[in-house]
């Protein structure tokens, strides 16, 4: 009976052993799954703050963009007004717009019609003053002039669009 009983200890604690090396393997899978799933968390925080990122920048593009918009059709609609405000008998030979100045050079028959074209861009309401930097007869073509003027300020809608635009051009030239 002892014989018995040690036979039946004996397969008692093999049995024991083999269900504690199978708790063990499993209790090895089950804490290699929570790494993984930690570090996947991890990597998950990490790009949603990645996204967070690159949605504000996103966002600061479209401001950017939009104010460049606005920027451009303010300039393309003052470059209209100067061209459509001019006297079928004047010509221009160049338009600049550099620094917020606008340059106009051109001929005309006669002081008299300068005068008109700067009456007829005063009357736009798209430009401040205009200074007259030179006006010349040229033999018997008429007057040759030059006009500096600077545009009434546009709102941007973005208070700090210098610094975004550093390194777009400030020149923009028109000649003929």
């Amino acid at each position: 009976m002892a014989i018995s009983l040690l036979v039946f200890l004996v397969m008692f604690i093999q049995g024991a052993s083999a269900d504690t090396i199978l708790l063990r393997d499993r209790l090895e899978s089950t804490n290699q799954k929570i790494s993984q799933r930690q570090e996947l968390a991890e990597n998950i925080a990490k790009l949603e703050q990645r996204i967070a990122e690159v949605e504000v920048s996103r966002d600061n593009f479209t401001t950017v963009l939009g104010s460049l918009e606005k920027q451009r059709n303010g300039v393309s609609d003052n470059l209209k007004v100067t061209v459509d405000s001019l006297p079928s008998t004047m010509s221009l030979s160049s338009i600049s717009y550099a620094n917020n100045i606008l340059i106009i050079t051109g001929k005309a028959p006669s002081k008299n019609e300068i005068l008109l074209y700067l009456s007829k861009l005063d009357a736009s309401s798209r430009f401040g003053e205009f200074t007259i930097t030179n006006m010349s007869r040229i033999n018997d073509e008429g007057m040759g002039f030059t006009l500096l003027g600077s545009p009434e300020k546009q709102s941007t809608g973005v208070s700090s669009i210098e610094v975004a635009l550093n390194s777009l051009p400030t020149t923009i030239s028109l000649t003929r």
